[in-house]
């Protein structure tokens, strides 16, 4: 599990699928700012830390310290919506 804020990012990132150039986008902040959070060089406010973890579907808990799960489970609709997104996306 990684020890630090900088490394559960990444991780939340990659679990997203998305790259930092896109959370960037996501959370309408600059790439480079999301970089400097990345590499430890800044602290986030907490909005930021909440923006992080609704775009990324992490736990906020996990986010801040490393504890209890990653992922926020998903309710009935959210898995009726990403098998549509699914199927939508590999339509004809």
């Amino acid at each position: 599990m990684p020890q630090d804020f900088k490394d559960r990012l990444l991780e939340a990132i990659n679990y997203a699928k998305l790259n930092k150039s896109g959370l960037a986008e996501r959370l309408s902040v600059s790439p480079a700012y999301i970089s400097q959070l990345c590499s430890g060089v800044r602290s986030p406010s907490d909005r930021t830390i909440a923006d992080i973890c609704r775009v990324c579907r992490v736990r906020e808990e996990w986010l801040r310290t490393g504890q209890g799960d990653m992922e926020i489970p998903d309710t009935k609709i959210d898995k009726l919506s990403h098998f549509f997104q699914d199927v939508l996306a590999t339509a004809p």
